[in-house]
């Protein structure tokens, strides 16, 4: 039966301009909204078939929506309305924490076959390798009918080094995070962000640490142990906010750790990151963006080996970034920071240079959305 013919003739638009690309998504988030600005980048316009009310909780959809709703690159479409989807490339988000409606997830299979080439941009949960491939397994066996069609599988959250799609033979790509956070900024906070720098000029603050202290248990031990730490080093002076002198705590290195109520807003986070010599990037429930902020502001991240996998940067220990081991290895975290602290000037000009050149080859937005839609096999770009 055509797909047309699953929805009454009132539903079917009247008026359509061809969009050569589209996503049917069950929920808008910043990594979404980045690969939709890539799509857009190249095809001109992209359409998305989503809901402003989504089956399930998400405050990454909350944050996200009003500004996809308003780009004008963006097409926002009900779901009734992929009666009339027909594009070139067609992209369809699966996320195992949230669910489509049961109307929309019906019609997936159509729209699958109806399009010329289909990728899957698939949001994992977490766990170990045990866990991820019984959920793939569970998966595959239930959709087969439209994951047959599909060429190319986007991991949009943790990138695994073994799962059933590689068996499978599917072509698989990680999604950077990091330039995601980049569309939940307003222009001027952009702008901002990708202020160029002297990467030879010697900066005030030694480390900067900031963020929410409580989001899970193991990040709360471990800030307070590194806390506790630096306020015994003599040679640290350690402050809840820049410039704060009468609430620093010891002489020497500036240390800036400003959590949950000294937590700076964006404007003044990113005036943070440009004066500090090294970030400290402890992760939450899972990734942070803050190693991406970082480097595009000239910081050198303070990073572990796990959480580094989510950013499709080239790392390099003692190059571009401080690696540490797992994420919540506190010796670990404890000897990173002391190599900050104890890293010669020459050597810390030398990273800041490296990340000069890294910014310009591979973080800029406009980098990264060419990189993207290369990665996604968007090769003819939008021609006005």
């Amino acid at each position: 039966m055509p797909l047309e013919d699953k929805f009454p003739q009132t539903m079917r638009p009247r008026f359509c301009l061809m969009v050569r690309a589209g996503i049917i998504a069950e929920s808008v988030s910043p990594g979404l909204a980045t690969v939709l600005k890539a799509i857009g980048h190249r095809k001109g316009r992209v359409r998305l078939y989503a809901s402003e009310k989504i089956i399930g909780a998400s405050s990454d959809h909350q944050n996200t929506w009003p500004f996809v709703a308003r780009d004008p690159v963006i097409e926002v479409r009900s779901y009734e309305q992929m009666a009339s989807l027909s594009h070139q490339d067609l992209f369809i988000t699966w996320c195992h924490r949230l669910h489509y409606p049961s109307h929309a997830a019906s019609l997936l299979p159509a729209c699958v076959r109806q399009a010329d080439r289909a990728t899957l941009l698939y949001d994992t949960q977490f766990g170990s390798w045990r866990q991820m491939m019984t959920q793939q397994v569970r998966f595959v066996a239930r959709h087969w009918n439209w994951l047959r069609k599909v060429g190319l599988i986007c991991y949009t959250t943790i990138f695994p080094d073994h799962d059933l799609f590689r068996w499978l033979r599917y072509v698989r790509v990680p999604l950077s995070v990091g330039p995601n956070i980049h569309y939940l900024f307003t222009e001027a906070d952009r702008k901002m962000l990708y202020q160029p720098w002297d990467g030879e000029r010697t900066r005030e603050l030694a480390i900067l640490c900031t963020g929410t202290r409580g989001i899970c248990r193991e990040r709360e031990h471990l800030l307070r142990d590194l806390e506790a730490g630096l306020a015994k080093n003599s040679g640290v002076a350690l402050m809840r906010h820049r410039g704060a002198s009468g609430e620093s705590r010891g002489a020497g290195q500036k240390v800036v750790w400003a959590l949950d109520e000294y937590r700076p807003a964006i404007p003044e986070y990113l005036e943070w990151l440009r004066d500090s010599e090294f970030c400290l990037c402890i992760p939450g429930t899972s990734w942070t963006h803050r190693p991406f902020e970082a480097l595009v502001c000239g910081s050198v991240p303070i990073l572990d080996r796990v959480n580094a996998r989510f950013h499709d940067i080239p790392w390099e220990d003692g190059k571009n970034c401080i690696l540490t081991g797992e994420p919540w290895d506190i010796p670990a975290w404890r000897k990173a920071v002391d190599r900050a602290l104890g890293c010669p000037t020459a050597k810390r000009l030398e990273m800041r240079q490296n990340i000069q050149v890294l910014r310009a080859r591979h973080l800029c937005f406009e980098s990264f959305l060419n990189r993207m839609a290369d990665r996604l096999g968007l090769d003819r770009p939008h021609e006005n």
